[in-house]
């Protein structure tokens, strides 16, 4: 499971009256494309996930792995916009949608800071 944060770094363009125009168009004309983000999540989870067992340290591995890929891809092609992805690594107990996280991984692809919770009950 995971979560995409996206917005568009208006610092990053030093703006002036003229060059919010730019902006603004800029903005318009390079939209994230939510499916493509989720399909790349998908690729990327199975990808890292397949045949392995969850268990609290591979699963604080999986998840810094899955948000690197993830942010380095969408980096490149979106490089004025400010990314945060946090991925859950964990299973589901039972049929009430009950899920036991084992790791959680929060990562900001331009500073390289992370938030690492393990460990951790919660519902979905």
């Amino acid at each position: 499971m995971f979560t995409i944060e996206t917005e568009l770094d208006i610092q990053v363009w030093k703006l002036d009256d003229k060059d919010f125009e730019k902006f603004l168009n800029y903005q318009k004309q390079h939209r994230i494309d939510d499916n493509r983000i989720e399909n790349l999540a998908s690729k990327c989870i199975l990808d890292e996930l397949d045949g392995k067992v969850y268990n609290s340290p591979l699963g604080m591995q999986i998840s810094q792995n899955i948000s690197k890929t993830l942010c380095q891809e969408l980096a490149e092609k979106s490089p004025f916009y400010k990314i945060i992805i946090q991925t859950f690594v964990g299973k589901l107990s039972d049929e009430k949608k009950n899920f036991q996280v084992y790791v959680s991984y929060r990562f900001d692809q331009r500073t390289d800071k992370c938030f690492i919770i393990t460990k951790h009950n919660g519902q979905m």
